[in-house]
């Protein structure tokens, strides 16, 4: 059995390395904010064991690299305006 490809062994081939597919290629509009708390909720939650500087910084880089401009955007007004439903390190972090 042969090991699992990595992007690197791609890019050695000459192949274009695999993209993640995000919610905005699936039609899935970024700017529900029910769908943007959800996702920043999940976020807070794989972090929840860390003490919360390191989880408010690791949040930040996570959504600062794997979101959009507009998504941050959207994000910095729901925890400004503290949306009930956002979770309190989210809000820490964007607000």
């Amino acid at each position: 059995m042969s090991p699992i490809p990595t992007p690197q062994d791609a890019a050695q081939a000459g192949h274009a390395a695999p993209r993640s597919v995000h919610a905005e290629d699936l039609g899935i509009p970024h700017d529900d904010a029910a769908h943007l708390i959800r996702m920043a909720n999940q976020i807070a939650t794989a972090f929840r064991l860390e003490p919360e500087d390191k989880a408010i910084t690791a949040m930040r880089e996570h959504i600062g690299k794997f979101w959009t401009r507009a998504m941050r955007e959207r994000l910095k007004a729901l925890a400004t305006t503290a949306a009930p439903d956002l979770d309190a390190r989210i809000r820490r972090a964007f607000g």
